[in-house]
């Protein structure tokens, strides 16, 4: 739990709710993509179940994350700002994510090697993380 004293609360916003919105159409999408895979894999298809199951917790945990920004720690002696930006870290990460999880299912059903779609989005999840902690560490 962070010891900082700041009182910071999120409010919805219309950036917040397109970001969930997003989300949401995103992991529908990876949702109808798994049940239509599922169907045409050969042998009982869990794995795509399960990585669909993932993805959804991830991203929803991400977009619970962004109303509680005091749960995790803040570099620092944390200010307003450095809660915003983590707010928006965790915004863009649940849409990397939802996205992550449409690039695997469509791996899944092309039955194609399962490397290329999981290093670029671990890629542009570290790239985005890293981009957000020099934007954390340059707030004065």
């Amino acid at each position: 739990m962070n010891d900082n004293k700041i009182n910071f609360r999120v409010h919805r916003t219309v950036a917040g709710t397109i970001f969930e919105v997003l989300t949401a159409l995103l992991l529908i999408a990876m949702w109808v993509l798994t049940v239509y895979t599922m169907t045409k894999l050969p042998g009982n298809g869990y794995d795509v179940l399960g990585t669909a199951v993932l993805i959804t917790i991830a991203s929803v945990m991400m977009l619970v994350l962004a109303y509680h920004p005091r749960t995790f720690n803040v570099p620092g002696s944390a200010k307003p700002m450095h809660y915003i930006i983590t707010v928006h870290l965790l915004r863009v990460l649940a849409v990397e994510i939802a996205l992550m999880g449409i690039a695997n299912v469509c791996q899944f059903h092309l039955l194609i090697g399962h490397g290329w779609t999981s290093l670029i989005a671990t890629v542009a999840i570290i790239l985005t993380a890293c981009y957000y902690m020099v934007r954390l560490y340059s707030v004065k």
